[in-house]
């Protein structure tokens, strides 16, 4: 299979790669932090130059370990609504191999990656699925999917992951994305944020 050739108009864009590298790279350490076996062969997929990320070994420490956090609160909130129907809903999912990481460990949990069209289009190119994993093209401002998903998972535990992903937007963006969730939800919702 020949790689694509992607190019990017914009460096938020380019974090896609960003992540799906520092993934790969934790992967082939003797003891790594995550533990990603899916993100290589995705990268393998890309005609693109990795190597303009390299010398990025906080990045890349931070990287993992923030995906390896994520991982394990999403783990423990399946255990502790064990017996429920778990929906995992990531916000602004890129190229994240998360489903694929945790589909042994959570067997009966959905699986939902939202982001934008073009990058859903490319995730569904690059990235694996199992049938308990689906894609959402839309913006996380627009109300359409939430409304969607609450209707059709109704009294399920829903979990939204928004990682690496509100550092991006202003607080009153961020602030009306939570509220319109927080209408139609209860249940967790995990993000990182950065100071000013």
């Amino acid at each position: 299979m020949q790689a694509k050739k992607i190019k990017f108009n914009d460096a938020i864009s380019e974090t896609l790669f960003i992540n799906l590298y520092f993934r790969a790279l934790d992967n082939d350490e003797p003891e790594p932090i995550l533990g990603d076996p899916f993100s290589r062969p995705v990268m393998q997929r890309i005609d693109y130059d990795f190597a303009k990320f390299k010398g990025g070994k906080f990045s890349k420490t931070g990287t993992v370990i923030r995906a390896r956090f994520f991982d394990d609160e999403i783990l423990d909130f399946a255990r502790k609504n064990a017996g429920e129907k778990l929906v995992v809903v990531q916000i602004g999912a890129g190229l994240d191999t998360r489903p694929l990481r945790l589909e042994k460990r959570l067997p009966d949990a959905l699986f939902y990656d939202l982001d934008l069209p073009d990058v859903i289009d490319l995730r569904d190119e690059l990235v694996p699925k199992s049938a308990l994993n689906f894609s959402l093209k839309a913006s996380m401002f627009e109300t359409a999917w939430m409304d969607e998903l609450r209707a059709r998972h109704e009294g399920a535990k829903f979990i939204f992951v928004l990682e690496g992903v509100a550092m991006y937007f202003s607080e009153p963006e961020i602030s009306a994305f939570m509220r319109n969730l927080a209408q139609r939800f209860s249940g967790v919702v995990m993000l990182d944020l950065l100071s000013r």
